[in-house]
């Protein structure tokens, strides 16, 4: 049995590497062929018409056919009824123990009790040829139960209760069932047919029980360790130049979104990309609408479950952007710009609500200021964050308190004003973005520094109280905040009036210069002054370095500076469909530049970026650092570099040292090589397999060579 930690990208209780968890989803998808179809869903049948042949001479000698049917018709619900108790004791058994250890009856739920199946599939398995839940062999997705805490000892307690509970099953049965041990269907005679069903349920009872007791290996790994290890999901996207040739369908003359050469990465990227979990996926890219605001244009879905997922994703996505021209939505003819996103099952069986991309916040038009031709002008612009995530979203520090991506989220919905379905940790970190991106917005920059400058705590939304759902809720509302963000504009009017270039509000004179106009407009409302006090100062400065930098760009620095977990995290938004932003903290993420198109990758799977460019002539990719932290800031032809560890940005000889070209790294391109040989229908792991001699030979051979790197640190050390 599986147990899943809400705040876990699908923990499995037992400790695997990611080579482990390949082998692991292969196989899965290997005990879905056809052949296995009929056997788990007439197991119980089958099991039923064994037990009628067998002690058929002490029950109905001179039954009829008919009589035979109802008989066996009795075995097989008495067996699929046994065996859906038996795991439904297990799940309820991890719920209460949850909910023990934790002291939270939220544990105690139907989805948890039933362990991430679906209610209405499990009340039909109780009637005849109908599949049944059987874990390792039947047609279905991992079971899970929400985990919660994960110290090891409550994990353990945790991991006990299944098979706890369904041990307590089998000595009740036992115990009660007390002519058990001395069952003798032989002696019961055709006439005590009643009295054989009543032995045989006891039987039924202990067995089933004793099945999945001995068959909870992860429970059993659990206890053990106490520890739990993880499934990855998998990042990938484009952002390149587009070309006059782009803009139409090589089979029409219509516009095309994602013309057929970024489609042919996709596939490749996606395909390299599966096996880090392909229950689900989602893809987007931009565009413009006939106003000539920039939206998204996106599709999820889950994936059929021996369904393949890139083949069916494109399918899918190809005829939402064809649906998307014919509403009037065209390609932007800079950029050509996409993300997708490959989930294995987080807090939950796979959903499309909680299928990345995320965003928080629906796309809405807003003024937005920004300098062009060397004046500060102000335009209504489509404003739609979204992002892609990996990893582990724990908790934000807000005001020096940390709080938990849960409680986040409750406060995100009064702070934003935007209600929110989700219930993963990733939306969270969709909604942080939708609150730290204010560039050029005063109501948004005005709602960021209230919350950073005057707000006590996060209580404070809550009339102090700890967040909750039923909490008053004291957040400044939209209305208030607007009537604020009028203040500062109208400050901010008159005082750009005054100026000569535009960048020079930049200078700190007039910095200060614009802030004194604030301040005397707030101060004139004795209110402000009365109670926001000495903290106003602080709060318009706070609005007003918001409203200047925080684009994209410092929106991820401001979140990944107080952020805990872990994060191979993209960025996307239409404010700035030229460039995306990457953060790798814990999880991996690598980029790739192919300079002749040109256009740049990034993927969560190294091998995903080398099966696109290892074959080009002039090509390289660049290996985020996952263990310091970077952030990375990726447009068609270049990357910036931010060292979460060194709080400061790369130079960019520090970047150009570190970039590995597929054509001088001899390692690097006999690995591509092997890569792309390969194809989706082949055994993958076997293949990595094979490629093992040949990297490490290779890698001998490199360290050998006195030519080489490695080969010059050799001789040194010698």
């Amino acid at each position: 049995m599986l147990i899943v930690n809400q705040d876990i990208k699908n923990v499995r209780f037992m400790q695997r590497s990611r080579r482990d968890s390949r082998c692991i989803n292969n196989r899965f998808r290997l005990s879905f062929s056809p052949s296995h179809i009929g056997i788990y869903r007439f197991l119980p049948e089958i099991i039923a018409s064994l037990i009628y042949v067998i002690f058929n001479s002490g029950l109905l000698l001179e039954a009829s056919f008919l009589d035979e049917i109802y008989i066996v018709l009795g075995i097989d619900i008495l067996i699929r009824f046994t065996w859906n108790s038996a795991t439904l004791i297990h799940g309820v058994g991890h719920s209460l123990l949850s909910a023990f250890t934790d002291l939270k009856a939220d544990s105690l739920y139907v989805a948890n009790m039933l362990e991430g199946r679906d209610i209405s599939r499990f009340l039909v398995s109780f009637f005849p040829c109908t599949p049944i839940s059987i874990p390792q062999v039947c047609k279905q997705p991992s079971l899970w139960i929400e985990v919660c805490d994960r110290t090891p000892w409550k994990v353990r307690v945790k991991a006990l209760g299944g098979p706890g509970f369904n041990l307590i099953l089998v000595v009740l049965s036992w115990i009660y069932g007390s002519d058990l041990s001395r069952f003798d269907p032989l002696a019961l005679g055709p006439n005590n047919i009643g009295g054989f069903f009543v032995q045989l349920l006891w039987w039924l009872i202990a067995g089933t029980n004793l099945i999945l007791i001995l068959s909870s290996r992860t429970d059993w790994m659990t206890v053990l360790s106490g520890k739990c290890d993880r499934l990855y999901c998998g990042n990938f996207g484009f952002i390149g130049h587009r070309f006059v040739s782009d803009k139409y369908h090589e089979l029409s003359d219509k516009p095309c979104l994602l013309p057929t050469r970024v489609v042919d990465i996709f596939r490749t990227m996606g395909h390299n990309t599966e096996v880090r979990g392909a229950q689900a996926g989602g893809g987007l890219t931009i565009g413009k609408n006939r106003q000539g605001q920039l939206v998204f244009v996106g599709h999820k879905l889950v994936n059929s479950r021996r369904g393949n997922l890139t083949r069916t994703l494109e399918k899918r996505f190809s005829q939402v952007r064809s649906r998307s021209i014919r509403s009037g939505i065209r390609p932007i003819n800079s950029t050509i710009t996409a993300a997708w996103h490959y989930r294995y099952g987080t807090s939950g069986p796979p959903s499309v609500l909680e299928t990345h991309w995320h965003e928080w916040t629906s796309a809405k038009v807003e003024k937005v200021w920004q300098i062009e031709n060397r004046q500060w002008i102000s335009q209504d612009r489509s404003i739609n964050h979204r992002i892609t995530h990996n990893g582990d979203f724990e908790s934000w520090r807000l005001l020096g308190q940390p709080i938990g991506q849960a409680h986040l989220g409750l406060w995100l919905e009064r702070v934003l004003d935007a209600p929110n379905q989700t219930v993963g940790d990733s939306p969270k970190i969709a909604g942080m973005m939708d609150l730290l991106i204010t560039q050029g917005m005063w109501t948004a920059s005005v709602r960021l520094a209230y919350q950073l400058s005057l707000a006590p705590s996060s209580e404070a939304a809550f009339d102090g109280h700890s967040p909750e759902k039923n909490a008053p809720n004291t957040a400044p509302s939209r209305t208030v905040i607007e009537v604020w963000a009028k203040t500062f504009e109208s400050a901010f009017v008159d005082y750009i009036a005054t100026l000569a270039n535009p960048h020079e509000l930049y200078l700190p004179k007039h910095l200060a210069g614009l802030k004194r106009e604030v301040l005397d407009a707030f101060i004139t409302n004795s209110q402000f002054a009365h109670v926001w006090g000495r903290y106003l100062g602080h709060f318009v400065g706070t609005a007003i370095h918001a409203f200047l930098h925080n684009d994209i760009y410092h929106a991820m620095r401001l979140f990944m500076r107080d952020a805990q977990g872990s994060f191979g995290l993209v960025l996307l938004s239409t404010l700035e469909p030229d460039r995306l932003v990457l953060s790798a903290w814990g999880q991996p993420l690598t980029v790739g530049f192919d300079p002749y198109y040109p256009y740049a990758i990034y993927a969560s799977e190294p091998t995903a970026v080398d099966a696109v460019l290892a074959k080009q002539p002039i090509t390289y990719r660049l290996d985020l650092d996952q263990n310091g932290g970077e952030i990375a800031v990726l447009n068609s032809t270049e990357v910036t570099l931010y060292s979460i560890l060194k709080q400061r940005e790369l130079r960019t000889d520090e970047v150009k040292s570190r970039y590995l070209s597929y054509q001088q790294n001899s390692v690097l391109k006999g690995a591509a090589q092997s890569i792309y040989k390969k194809n989706p229908s082949q055994d993958w792991i076997a293949k990595d397999l094979q490629d093992i001699p040949h990297l490490l030979n290779a890698i001998h051979e490199d360290w050998l060579h006195s030519a080489s790197a490695n080969g010059s640190v050799n001789i040194l050390q010698l």
